[in-house]
């Protein structure tokens, strides 16, 4: 019996990027826990973190460093940590805002790549995008570029 693998969706608090809603991916793996509060502190990399059992974590909004349009400015913020390897094979963490839930699901058919969407910026951080039933489309954001582009030295 094959094994599937688990995915974790969720929505981005951002208008239609392309006419598509934009939706986050990641493994299943690459998230560790879910926060309902953060006290926020400042960094030198202007950065704002967050302690996360014992160590400071960057908090990065994926709508804002992709350059997508946001909406949903004022609902109530969850915080997800998740974590990569980066290609030292060092685990790199960071804590990823939201507004909405987040769907775990089983992958039970290949996702079509969706070649003709773009983001604003850093799309050298995407790993892929891939379209989903309704006009949707699902970004794999690339968690240890992010956490090196934001210049974290935690």
């Amino acid at each position: 019996m094959e094994k599937q693998h688990e995915i974790a969706m969720i929505r981005a608090r951002c208008l239609p990027v392309e006419k598509h809603d934009v939706y986050w991916l990641f493994g299943r793996s690459q998230l560790e826990f879910v926060l309902k509060d953060v006290e926020l502190f400042a960094s030198p990399s202007r950065v704002p973190t967050a302690r996360y059992r014992d160590t400071m974590l960057p908090v990065v909004s994926l709508e804002k460093y992709f350059g997508i349009a946001m909406n949903y400015e004022n609902i109530d913020t969850k915080y997800l940590v998740v974590r990569s390897v980066n290609g030292k094979n060092e685990m790199i963490k960071l804590i990823v805002k939201t507004v909405h839930t987040l769907k775990v699901h089983k992958i039970e058919t290949d996702f079509s790549t969706a070649t003709s969407v773009h983001l604003p910026q850093n799309g050298e951080s995407v790993l892929g995008i891939y379209s989903l039933s309704g006009n949707r489309i699902a970004v794999v954001p690339n968690i240890a570029k992010i956490a090196q582009s934001v210049q974290w030295q935690g």
